[in-house]
């Protein structure tokens, strides 16, 4: 990503809220080539791979989203398609955040994914906590803008869609909401909130 490229990171829990935001995004005029969506392919396969009670493995099934299952708002994000990422698995990318794991090196320090997360302006630390909900079969959705008021549709944009652990790079006056203390620190990489539940 450029130097004059800022880019909005949010995570989402299911197939609707991904829809949701991309759908907003469509209305308000931005780029599907400048929207970005990272999910674990097959969701509901995978998590029946895994221990999980009951009532986890029905939302696991109700939420599960393929590539070939894939309709509505997400149809808009052209390219959209299965990329592996070692020793991660099967997921299913488009845009940027694509871009940046097709370009990476899957013997970086940090791995594949979080390294190309990484490369893009996410900090370390927010980066492996995306690469946890991934895992857990969240869904991350990246936009990019170049001007100030598409920054604001963004920001307005996250909020109603109920966006978790958001971060936008290269906001001078940004600062980190740590979700795990409470604690606000100055970052000059971003901007984090979480409505994440503890």
């Amino acid at each position: 990503m450029s130097e004059k490229t800022a880019a909005a990171f949010g995570i989402f829990p299911d197939r609707m809220g991904i829809e949701t935001v991309v759908s907003s995004l469509k209305r308000e005029g931005f780029c599907n080539s400048d929207v970005s969506v990272l999910f674990r392919e097959n969701r509901g396969t995978w998590g029946q791979t895994r221990p999980m009670s009951s009532v986890a493995a029905a939302a696991a099934r109700a939420t599960s989203l393929t590539l070939g299952s894939c309709y509505g708002a997400l149809r808009w994000l052209v390219g959209l398609g299965p990329v592996t990422i070692p020793g991660k698995g099967e997921f299913v990318a488009v845009g940027p955040v694509r871009a940046a794991i097709e370009a990476g090196t899957s013997d970086s320090f940090y791995g594949r994914l979080a390294g190309s997360l990484i490369a893009m302006g996410v900090p370390e630390y927010q980066a492996k906590r995306y690469e946890d909900w991934l895992e857990n079969r969240w869904f991350l959705l990246s936009v990019q803008f170049t001007d100030p008021q598409r920054m604001i549709k963004v920001k307005r944009i996250l909020a109603a869609t109920l966006a978790e652990d958001v971060l936008f790079t290269h906001d001078p006056n940004a600062c980190f909401l740590n979700s795990d203390t409470g604690e606000t620190v100055t970052a000059e990489s971003g901007i984090y909130r979480s409505h994440m539940p503890r």
